[in-house]
């Protein structure tokens, strides 16, 4: 029963999905996403190695390495100052509004107000859905929409 039970939980499901279609670049990340959603960063961080080595690199999986370095609890200033660096590299590409919320967030942390304003209405303006960005908003901005969606 326990063998089962664990089997349906999210992570395991795509443990398992990896396992059966290890091109699938879905596969990867929906695995990532579980991780760092259950807190584990430094597994998520690893995950995205081996994804890179299945299915290269994408834009989708820097963002989310980025996001795996920031969430790390032991990261160094240097993590940190890496993740943003990709995080930028990624403002031109596909995952451009997400990575501007994430730099926003790194902002915010950084006590960086006026920038991290300036990234969440990027985010935004490409993204309006995005929650981090949303999210950070109605913390930031307090003449922005009040509204939390």
């Amino acid at each position: 029963w326990e063998r089962r039970t664990r089997a349906r939980t999210p992570g395991a499901a795509f443990e398992r999905l990896v396992v059966l279609a290890p091109d699938l670049p879905a596969a990867h990340t929906g695995r990532i996403e579980t991780l760092l959603a259950e807190g584990r960063s430094a597994d998520a961080s690893e995950a995205v190695l081996r994804a890179r080595e299945h299915v290269g690199t994408s834009p989708e999986l820097d963002l989310l390495d980025a996001r795996a370095r920031i969430s790390d609890p032991r990261a160094s200033t240097r993590d940190r100052a890496s993740a943003r660096v990709l995080l930028e590299s990624l403002t031109t590409s596909a995952v451009a509004g997400r990575a501007y919320a994430w730099i926003a967030v790194l902002d915010a942390e950084e006590g960086d107000v006026p920038a991290a304003r300036t990234h969440v209405a990027r985010a935004l303006g490409l993204t309006p859905e995005d929650e981090v960005g949303r999210w950070l908003r109605s913390r930031v901005d307090p003449t922005g929409p009040s509204k939390r969606n």
